[in-house]
């Protein structure tokens, strides 16, 4: 290992002649541009020896301004608290304006360094009032910036969602009228981002006035739009008896008008779904034949319960195929947790040609949950198969497996991945780790940052987990970080 890094740093003598740049540059271009990727290079191995020579390049008169704040800000973030690094920074603090992150950096170590001067927004006091329990002052401002004027509406989305979180019913009986205009407009837009951030806020409404924009997203039955359609109708099948009668007629109704652009069965599913069967409805003929095929599911809805329905739908020969009818069937199973459905969705995946409607079913699981679940999931990501398999459904199958289960059973099973390569994607349980990790974790996750022996595929997963939770902690490569 020493060896190799001894050849990585005696590059430098070298450059340009080790970079293959283009022949239109100079040769004073060649080598600042070989010497930036010689740097990046060697702040990617995470190796400590390589750190003299780094804090050598950014001491150094005859490197690059640029260049030598690259090498610092890049420094604070992958090696806080080296030797020489905090020495550095403050001569460097005397001869010129420090970056954002430098500063940052410094003022969590030196009393007399004030942090980053922000100006703090709107928003960011609505939520200090909120973090010191102060609701009213809160609402105020929530309030004012939902009614005013929208210039992004994703911010919108936010600003809204943050407020139903804590919103009395007056509150939102105010807000209302400008979330109903908005959501109008953006799920019958192109977007499908803002359809989603729509839907999310009608779902928290739970608001029969939302009838309409909750029925025009049910009708985009197109491939970009079939999720968020499903969505709505889920939406809709929790509202009451009263609601969800009066939009059956209503998307009844709309039939005649819409013009699908592959196929309509998912909108009828929808209407099947939301149907109750006391008042007869007339589906158009165009649309008879499989509204027929959907009603021999209905007995079995209305005498059994849904659940029962939506597992004859899971053994249906008839629509094995029909790839929209699976991922309707597939959705509610999820969204209405059919535990009754799990053993059927697991036989359905063939570990030796996993096909794309089966990456589907892991999540589906993991929102339906329990032991049954959890046992098929840690088969799933325990299986050695084709390369498709490894590389595309698995990291699938662990995502869903480790929001399910402990952090006791999450620790265990991610050890069991850095002992075996074939066991779930490393990637997942790195990014897990990251979010839930604790100072106890950085040991064995800097270990696993060793450029020349750990898993070079995973190494920035696994350095992103490992700053995530020094972030989160205060914490440096020296341990708590203490200002003095």
């Amino acid at each position: 290992m020493k060896k190799n890094l001894d050849i990585l740093l005696s590059f430098h003598e070298k450059i340009p002649a080790n970079f293959r740049i283009q022949k239109e540059t100079s040769v004073s271009q060649k080598r600042r541009i070989a010497e930036w990727k010689y740097i990046d290079l060697l702040i990617s191995t995470n190796d400590l020896r390589a750190v003299p020579k780094l804090l050598k390049f950014a001491d150094s008169d005859k490197t690059d301004s640029d260049l030598k704040k690259h090498i610092l800000d890049r420094l604070t973030f992958h090696y806080p608290g080296v030797p020489g690094l905090n020495e550095l920074l403050l001569r460097e603090m005397g001869k010129r304006e420090l970056s954002n992150q430098e500063r940052t950096y410094l003022s969590k170590r030196f009393k007399h360094i004030k942090p980053v001067k922000t100006n703090k927004k709107a928003l960011e006091e609505a939520r200090e009032y909120l973090k010191n329990n102060n609701k009213e002052e809160a609402s105020k401002i929530y309030t004012k910036l939902i009614s005013g004027d929208i210039i992004e509406p994703y911010g919108f989305y936010v600003q809204v969602s943050e407020y139903l979180d804590f919103a009395d019913e007056k509150g939102k009986a105010e807000i209302k009228p400008f979330v109903l205009k908005q959501c109008r407009k953006d799920v019958n837009g192109l977007s499908t981002f803002y359809a989603e951030e729509a839907l999310k806020v009608m779902r928290k409404m739970n608001d029969p006035d939302f009838l309409e924009p909750l029925i025009d997203l049910s009708k985009r039955v197109d491939s970009s739009f079939l999720k968020l359609s499903f969505g709505a109708t889920a939406t809709l099948y929790k509202m009451a008896a009263k609601d969800k009668k009066n939009a059956v007629k209503l998307m009844v109704d709309a039939l005649p008008k819409i013009n699908f652009k592959y196929e309509s069965l998912p909108y009828l599913m929808n209407i099947w779904l939301l149907y109750d069967g006391e008042e007869m409805i007339n589906i158009p003929k165009k649309y008879a034949d499989e509204w027929q095929e959907l009603e021999d599911f209905l007995k079995i809805k209305f005498e059994q319960g849904i659940e029962w329905a939506l597992i004859a739908m899971l053994r249906s020969e008839k629509f094995r195929r029909r790839v929209t009818f699976n991922e309707w069937v597939y959705f509610f199973c999820g969204e209405l947790k059919a535990k009754s459905a799990v053993s059927h969705l697991l036989k359905r995946i063939n570990f030796l040609k996993v096909s794309n409607l089966d990456q589907k079913i892991p999540p589906v699981l993991a929102k339906i949950g329990g032991k049954e679940v959890e046992l098929g999931l840690e088969k799933m990501i325990s299986e050695i198969g084709v390369r498709f398999y490894e590389q595309s459904f698995k990291p699938i199958a662990t995502k869903a497996l480790i929001e399910i289960i402990d952090e006791e059973k999450f620790r265990k099973l991610f050890k069991k991945s850095l002992q075996s390569p074939t066991f779930g994607s490393r990637r997942e349980f790195y990014f897990k780790l990251g979010a839930i990790g604790t100072p106890k974790d950085l040991p064995l996750l800097l270990q696993q940052c060793d450029f020349w022996r750990a898993d070079k595929k995973n190494l920035y997963s696994a350095k992103s987990a490992v700053i995530r939770i020094w972030d989160r902690y205060n914490y440096d490569l020296n341990g708590k970080v203490e200002r003095r």
